[in-house]
């Protein structure tokens, strides 16, 4: 079972958790998905035909897409940024305004620094995750550290991997977290016991092997190319088990990372 963060007893305050060699390997390949789609929506900053007055003109757009990352971090130009066309990146990339006009003016001058934001802190959390050697015994817990500097950019990565499931599991309910946490427990054994919950190597590989779920399975389903059977909303099978594990081990790390933090600052509040 994962360890939770908890502050370091060193002068230097750092974060530490364990997370066994498949927890890690997971987590980096669902943080590389969700990489990919902040990169790789097609049309960011294609051309869009405006009117006079400087609106999106009707019709369909005839955009172009980026060469990648590195293209969509040029800057800026005058031209309108259309809002994200998958509901998972949209997510991430909410409109700041309920008033299209300040919606898309917002987007225009924000949209680029936001996803290089959670592109940097996404990345900074698969390279921490990939740090330590594979173990060959994937029962055994390696420490996960993070300094107190990187805590912020770790648990906003957590957060944006765990919108991008919510969605793609389709979410919607406080009783759909519920449905999903139930049906994920039970393939655990006991989940009771006087520690929280947190996603075993056991849930993950039998999600992944005996459900047949492979890492291009997960791929697709992370990047929209793949939907969920309809049955599958009724019935949790291997998919929904698998990223409803991630889901749970991501959400598990993010509020003890969190608390973590939020110690640490009434402690320092004490202090003055």
């Amino acid at each position: 079972m994962v360890r939770p963060f908890e502050t370091s007893d060193d002068e230097e305050r750092v974060y530490v958790a364990g997370l066994s060699t498949p927890e890690r390997l997971v987590l980096a390949q669902v943080t590389g998905d969700v990489v990919e789609l902040l990169g790789g929506e097609e049309g960011v900053f294609g051309d869009v035909d405006v009117d006079e007055d400087g609106h999106e003109a009707e019709g369909e757009p005839t955009d172009e897409p980026t060469d990648g990352l590195r293209e969509l971090f040029d800057g800026l130009d005058d031209e309108p940024v259309r809002p994200p066309t998958d509901p998972a990146v949209r997510r991430l990339l909410p409109d700041a305004s309920s008033d299209p006009e300040i919606a898309r003016e917002f987007r225009r001058f924000t949209d680029d620094d936001l996803r290089q934001t959670k592109v940097e802190r996404l990345l900074l959390f698969a390279q921490l995750l990939l740090e330590a050697a594979p173990s060959s015994d994937e029962e055994r817990q390696l420490e996960f550290v993070v300094l107190h500097e990187e805590a912020e950019a770790i648990a906003g990565a957590l957060a944006d991997i765990r919108l991008v499931i919510g969605e793609r599991l389709d979410l919607r309910t406080d009783d759909d977290s519920q449905d999903l946490y139930d049906a994920v427990t039970a393939t655990w054994g006991d989940p009771s016991g006087p520690e929280p919950v947190g996603a075993t190597d056991d849930a993950l590989d039998a999600a992944r092997t005996s459900r047949d779920v492979d890492d291009d399975q997960v791929d697709a389903m992370l990047s929209g190319e793949e939907h969920l059977h309809p049955d599958d909303s009724a019935e949790f099978s291997g998919p929904r088990i698998f990223l409803g594990s991630v889901f749970l081990l991501a959400g598990y790390l993010q509020e003890s990372l969190t608390d973590c933090l939020l110690r640490d600052y009434r402690a320092s509040r004490g202090r003055r």
